[in-house]
């Protein structure tokens, strides 16, 4: 008989990860509606390589590089020998692969640590799954970058992370506000409508810096006291 892995999921914990799932799921609903007008180009390239006119935003036009996301229209363009709409189709590989992210962070924790799935690994993709901008695709990054700042394999760790982003994304605009009140730079005014740009710096000073995030961190640290007072 074929002995269970020892880094195997319980069926407790698998179930309480498609419960927040279905949350998800419910989640992506109320916002199913919702299409970002960019992604018309991306539709018309695919309707358009799968009728055979070639990777062009209208037939007969010139072949121009007005899309950046080649592999997505490459994923888009069979939507009409499916008998579905690009937007349907769109939607739909959107929400398969946002589940698959939440798997994914789920995991990471047992699977970079070599152990069994705990049931706080759930907290980072249960926040993830509750914000209704996760829904969104403007904001599919974010899930993992809250783990990341907060700290993977704790149970504040991404609690912290999901504070922090959220914080900032909400704050970022008020916080530029004063630092060009403070130092009469007007560049700063801009600082809300460059979030984005905010949360990438954040990204890149983890991995560089905060590999195990800031919780992470600061129980390295404290670790590190303890064994040198040991001494």
């Amino acid at each position: 008989m074929r002995r269970p892995s020892a880094f195997a999921p319980t069926l407790p914990w698998l179930a309480l990860l498609g419960a927040v799932l279905c949350f998800f799921g419910a989640n992506v609903g109320r916002t199913w509606d919702f299409t970002v007008d960019d992604a018309g180009i991306s539709y018309s390239y695919a309707r358009n390589l799968w009728n055979g006119d070639g990777l062009v935003l209208t037939p007969g036009a010139e072949r121009v590089e007005a899309a950046t996301n080649f592999l997505w229209i490459l994923l888009l363009a069979p939507a009409d020998g499916l008998g579905v709409t690009h937007e349907t189709l769109s939607k739909g590989l959107g929400l398969a692969f946002a589940a698959f992210a939440l798997c994914a962070i789920a995991a990471f924790p047992a699977v970079a640590y070599q152990r069994r799935p705990r049931y706080y690994d759930l907290v980072a993709p249960l926040i993830a799954a509750t914000f209704a901008h996760s829904a969104l695709w403007t904001t599919s990054g974010l899930v993992i970058l809250m783990t990341l700042v907060g700290g993977m394999g704790t149970l504040v760790g991404p609690m912290l992370g999901a504070l922090i982003i959220i914080a900032l994304e909400n704050k970022i605009g008020d916080l530029g506000k004063a630092l060009a009140d403070v130092s009469g730079i007007a560049w700063f005014n801009g600082l809300g409508e460059s979030v984005s740009l905010v949360t990438g710096l954040i990204f890149i000073v983890c991995v560089l810096a905060f590999r195990r995030g800031l919780v992470g961190e600061a129980l390295a640290w404290w670790e590190r006291r303890q064994a040198l007072a040991g001494r």
